[in-house]
């Protein structure tokens, strides 16, 4: 088919799986969240490296009442509570 100003490109095939890998694992809370209404508190881990900006923050939505144990993180590294 002609594609005019529309092309495949390989490059962005990464970029489309990393989206929809994202929205798959999240598909649950998101669930959670908009369709059932449940209520979720924000918990954020900063952090205060003068290097880093808040990007590096640590950001997660926890069910309401939930007691945290302990805290993933990207990097495999977990803190307990």
């Amino acid at each position: 088919p002609q594609e005019g100003d529309y092309r495949r490109f390989a490059v962005l095939d990464a970029q489309i799986n990393m989206v929809w890998d994202f929205l798959s694992e999240k598909k649950e809370f998101l669930d959670k969240l908009w369709v059932e209404g449940k209520d979720f508190c924000i918990v954020e881990v900063r952090n205060d490296a003068p290097f880093l900006n808040q990007d590096y923050n640590q950001t997660n939505g926890v069910s309401a009442g939930l007691i945290i144990e302990s805290f993933g993180f990207p990097n495999g590294r977990t803190m307990k509570t």
